[in-house]
């Protein structure tokens, strides 16, 4: 990467509007392995008074690299076909191969459908390799690698409270009694059989703990990328969540009868059974379980079908509403058993 030149993105995402769903996707998965991207239905938002030409053009020259994602609808496109030209023909240097273009097409892609200009251009099936190639990271690794730098932290910080504890207690009994200073050296015995019953009772501790059911979380979506992320937040809290995914209406009902969650979050725009169907079915089932209707279509939200739900988010990479929703309505439930 030539570090003397600074981008305003890591990647330029070029797409026919007829594959926003597809986009949107890989949108998620590439913003998740740490880059910075541009794509239209993100950025024109926030350029009000400019035309889409100069945002387009501004965009390409402040990209780092570029991808394209290849179907028959972008090789039809107008738009898709000016944007890739003017990367190739303005932007893209193969001398020193600073910037990048790639081709991320799915395996039924007729590559004959190519322009000339891109055919001898190296075609990617995996977004995690185009990730990888551009200088992104895997966000599972390092969300495990942070569980494990976490938990260190902990175990240092609890040894460090009982060795201060210990130190302030052999202090207090010298200054108030140099006498025990002996009685204290032949102590250290004692003390070592304490920290190995410490040992024994916090393992019994951890095991107890991890014994208690915990709270079931069904995830009602057909995006791989939302279950991935929701799961990850809410795991990793270590609240007591267990989450199990369902990527359609009908798989919802199946697992709802199998579990018995205790909430459930649900997308409405899915294919076969919608949201508002689903929800309706799961409301006869049991109108006490809390739902969450999770959505990027919020036009829904005064369905009247919708309004039987507990409560109602926008999708968002930005989890802190979803959890705090979800730390309500599970607090509320447990208070309604209770009374």
């Amino acid at each position: 990467m030539n570090t003397e030149n600074l981008y305003d993105y890591d990647v330029f995402l070029c797409f026919a509007s007829a594959d926003k769903e597809q986009a949107k996707a890989i949108y998620y998965q590439m913003s998740l392995g740490g880059l910075r991207l541009f794509w239209a239905n993100v950025t024109l938002k926030k350029n009000i008074g400019q035309s889409f030409f100069s945002v387009i053009q501004d965009a390409l020259t402040h990209s780092e690299h570029f991808v394209l994602i290849c179907t028959n609808n972008s090789m039809e496109s107008n738009w898709v076909q000016e944007e890739y030209e003017a990367f190739f023909s303005q932007c893209y240097i193969p001398s020193n191969k600073v910037r990048r273009l790639f081709l991320s097409c799915d395996t039924n892609f007729d590559k004959s459908l190519l322009p000339t200009l891109l055919k001898n251009i190296q075609i990617s099936t995996s977004i995690n390799e185009i990730i990888k190639e551009i200088g992104g990271v895997n966000f599972q690794e390092l969300l495990n690698e942070k569980k494990k730098l976490k938990d260190d932290i902990l175990l240092l910080q609890s040894k460090n409270q009982q060795l201060e504890k210990k130190v302030i207690s052999i202090n207090h009994y010298i200054e108030e009694n140099k006498e025990l200073k002996i009685k204290i050296e032949n102590m250290s015995e004692k003390f070592s059989s304490v920290e190995k019953e410490d040992v024994n009772l916090q393992k019994k501790l951890t095991k107890t703990l991890n014994a208690l059911p915990k709270k079931k979380i069904l995830i009602v979506d057909d995006e791989q990328t939302i279950q991935t992320l929701y799961k990850v937040e809410l795991e990793d809290l270590n609240l007591g969540y267990e989450v199990h995914p369902a990527f359609s209406g009908e798989q919802a009902l199946e697992l709802f009868d199998d579990i018995s969650p205790d909430l459930v979050i649900l997308d409405l725009n899915m294919p076969g059974m919608d949201g508002l169907d689903a929800l309706k079915l799961l409301k006869e089932k049991n109108n006490k379980i809390p739902v969450i209707i999770s959505t990027a279509y919020p036009e829904y939200k005064y369905d009247l079908i919708s309004m039987a739900a507990d409560d109602w988010i926008v999708k968002s990479s930005n989890t802190v509403e979803l959890i705090n929703s979800v730390k309500k309505h599970l607090k509320e439930k447990t208070s309604n058993q209770i009374d």
